[in-house]
C-alpha cells in the first residue's frame, strides 16, 4: 500500500507538468536539484511511446493517487511537463524515496500531501515513456 502512494504520488508530481511538441524540451525551471538526473533528454511525441506510457501509468497504479485536476493522495498532474523538467520528473518517478532527501521541490510536495510517493519499479525507459504520456495532458 505504502509503495502504492509513493508512486502514485511520483506520477502526480510528473502530470503536474505538460506541454506538447514534437520532440519539444520542457522549459529548463530552476528544478535541477541535488538528486535531479543531469543527462538531458527531450520528451518523446512518438504515438506508440505515448500509448505505452499511458498502460504503465495504469500497471504501475499512478493513477491510484493521481488524478489530472483533482488532489487526491498525490497531487494533480494537469500540465506536469510545463512545471518540471523531465529530468526531474525522470528522478521523481524512479527514485521518488531518495529524490525527496535531496529536491526542495520534492520535499515541499512531501510535506504538503504527508505521504511518501510509492516506488514501484520504474525503469528509466519506462519513466520517459510515462513522461511522454503526461505531457499529452494539457
Amino acid at each position: 500500500m505504502r509503495n502504492t502512494l509513493i508512486a502514485s504520488f511520483v506520477i502526480a508530481a510528473l502530470l503536474a507538468f505538460v506541454g506538447c511538441k514534437s520532440e519539444a524540451k520542457a522549459p529548463a525551471k530552476a528544478d535541477k536539484a541535488a538528486g535531479a538526473s543531469s543527462a538531458t533528454f527531450t520528451i518523446s511525441t512518438d504515438p506508440a511511446v505515448i500509448a505505452e506510457g499511458e498502460k504503465l501509468f495504469t500497471a504501475k497504479t499512478c493513477n491510484a493517487c493521481h488524478q489530472w485536476d483533482n488532489k487526491v493522495v498525490g497531487p494533480p498532474l494537469k500540465g506536469v511537463t510545463a512545471k518540471r523538467s523531465p529530468e526531474w520528473l525522470q528522478s521523481m518517478i524512479t527514485d521518488p524515496l531518495n529524490f525527496v532527501k535531496t529536491d526542495p521541490e520534492a520535499k515541499k510536495l512531501f510535506e504538503e500531501y504527508k505521504t511518501p510517493m510509492a516506488t514501484p519499479p520504474v525503469t528509466q525507459e519506462e519513466a520517459r515513456a510515462i513522461i511522454a504520456y503526461l505531457h499529452t495532458k494539457k
